[in-house]
């Protein structure tokens, strides 16, 4: 589905009303919703006997362990790769690295990604006509060098156009702002600076909402956590998706959300466009373990509601995804 946004302020909104009301449950979870996470918790999702694989699958497979497992790249950031002070790896796409790399049987390698851009570039440069689908088709220098690209990655035309994607659940794109910024609609924007990154949907959003709207305002670009930039008054919002200002308004009160920037995008990994056979694997893993409820016990460990819960939250039928 297309990006928009949305004009009216947050109180207007439907959807937020819901948001901030599953935000407040997460404070007050009854018994039976206790009773019922702690099952979701429970599940396994057990390895596919190996007659279920094809011989082309199981040849991958057999390639993948040659190689010395499969081979990540991600990028350091909570709800995608975070080592905690115990020395433990947090994340939901680092489980579900963990999960896949089971699933199969193999080892897990992964390695960190320091600049967002980097995953699409060709040669060490992002060539400028990539994000309006303009440039030739072309295979990016990382997916070259590993097997899959695992972040929170929007699914977009031109990503679609170098890689292969397989979408992983749903997402909105929102401003988090510091709870005393007065920010309540777009037109508060004027003359305040707003943090993303480049190449994102999100710098594209803010790009349309600047240029479509007459509203100026700055955009600044930062590797840094978004939370991070605001608290150290660097920007006064952060264009992020849904399940990151989740991740960073429940236990605090110095940040809030403001403005619903989207509509529900599809938010996935990359692979390599002539491997269709791991990818077709990927797919096939989530299928199973969606239904199997793992997606359900990674996504509650991180952000403390079901996938499910967080899908339906977002306006989007997650069997649409198997």
């Amino acid at each position: 589905m297309a990006a928009g946004y949305s004009s009216g302020p947050i109180k207007d909104s439907g959807f937020m009303r819901l948001f901030f009301g599953i935000i407040f449950a997460f404070l007050f979870v009854s018994c039976s919703e206790a009773s019922r996470i702690s099952k979701i918790e429970e599940t396994q999702t057990e390895p596919l006997d190996g007659s279920q694989f094809s011989s082309s699958e199981l040849a991958r497979i057999a390639e993948l362990r040659a190689n010395g497992g499969l081979r990540a790249l991600t990028s350091v950031k909570a709800g995608i790769y975070l080592e905690e002070n115990d020395g433990s790896i947090s994340g939901f796409h680092y489980g579900l690295l963990e999960s896949f790399s089971r699933w199969m049987e193999v080892d897990l390698i992964v390695d960190i990604n320091p600049r967002f851009s980097a995953y699409f570039e060709r040669d060490g440069i992002l060539p400028p006509e990539v994000l309006d689908g303009s440039v030739e088709a072309y295979v990016p220098d990382a997916i070259e060098a590993y097997d899959v690209l695992a972040a929170n990655f929007t699914i977009l035309p031109w990503r679609e156009n170098i890689l292969r994607m397989v979408p992983l659940y749903p997402a909105r794109v929102m401003l988090m702002i510091r709870s005393d910024s007065g920010i309540s609609e777009p037109a508060d924007l004027a003359g305040k600076r707003v943090v993303t990154r480049q190449s994102t949907s999100y710098e594209r959003i803010l790009l349309e909402l600047r240029e479509q709207q007459g509203i100026d305002f700055e955009i600044k670009y930062s590797e840094q956590d978004f939370p991070d930039v605001l608290l150290a008054n660097e920007a006064d919002a952060a264009a992020v998706d849904s399940e990151v200002a989740i991740l960073n308004i429940r236990d605090r009160r110095d940040l809030s959300i403001s403005v619903e920037l989207s509509e529900a995008q599809l938010i996935g990994w990359a692979f390599n466009p002539e491997d269709p056979i791991l990818a077709g694997l990927f797919q096939r893993f989530i299928s199973q373990s969606y239904r199997e409820g793992l997606g359900d016990q990674l996504w509650y460990r991180e952000y403390r509601i079901s996938l499910s819960d967080y899908a339906d939250l977002i306006g989007y039928e997650l069997r649409n995804l198997y």
